[in-house]
């Protein structure tokens, strides 16, 4: 019984190595990525902004409880070189089939969509993953609000991805609700008159 009680130490002893071994080196791992990965993030959601606002020369953010007062993670109010506010860019995170769907949406002072960039997904391969493919996200360019149908899209709609209705209704959220935080900010006269 001696031996045995032993050998469950010296095994539980070098269970207990090759786990702090491990944290420790993913603890590491981690410190010396963290830094690298906010910065490709923010890389990430610039260029973003210059896809969705092409006229835009700079984006001014929203402080962040403004921006989260209005359901959006950023709102940016673009501004051409002369200082006029050509639109916003909202930020926006919407559950998908697969997970978050994290988009970038511009919309002119008209509450027209200018574009729509697909910054991070989880959504099945080959399926909702389609959504960041130009004639899927292309067709929301030049509308506003919209609802999604299987086919034959007419003005207000778009056409949703084959075998993924719920990761287009996702964007499609996304997107009216960017329209909307237009129509308000705007009908509130603050950030754009």
């Amino acid at each position: 019984m001696d031996n045995q009680m032993k050998n469950i130490f010296k095994y539980a002893l070098v269970l207990f190595i090759i786990t702090a071994v491990t944290a420790a080196l993913l603890a590491w791992v981690n410190m010396v990525t963290v830094d690298k990965i906010a910065q490709n993030a923010v890389l990430a959601e610039n260029e973003a902004l210059r896809e969705v606002m092409t006229n835009a020369e700079s984006f001014e953010p929203l402080d962040e409880a403004s921006a989260k007062s209005y359901g959006a993670q950023a709102i940016y109010v673009a501004k051409d070189a002369s200082g006029e506010a050509t639109g916003l860019c909202v930020k926006m995170a919407q559950n998908g089939y697969g997970g978050e769907i994290v988009s970038v949406i511009g919309v002119d002072t008209e509450g027209i969509v200018t574009g729509v960039s697909i910054i991070s997904h989880s959504e099945t391969p080959g399926l909702g993953a389609k959504l960041v493919k130009e004639d899927f996200k292309g067709q929301f360019t030049g509308k506003g609000e919209v609802s999604v149908v299987k086919a034959g899209a007419k003005d207000d709609q778009v056409n949703a991805i084959s075998g993924a209705t719920r990761s287009s209704r996702a964007l499609a959220d996304s997107v009216n609700s960017a329209v909307s935080m237009l129509k308000q900010i705007k009908g509130e006269g603050i950030y754009i008159q």
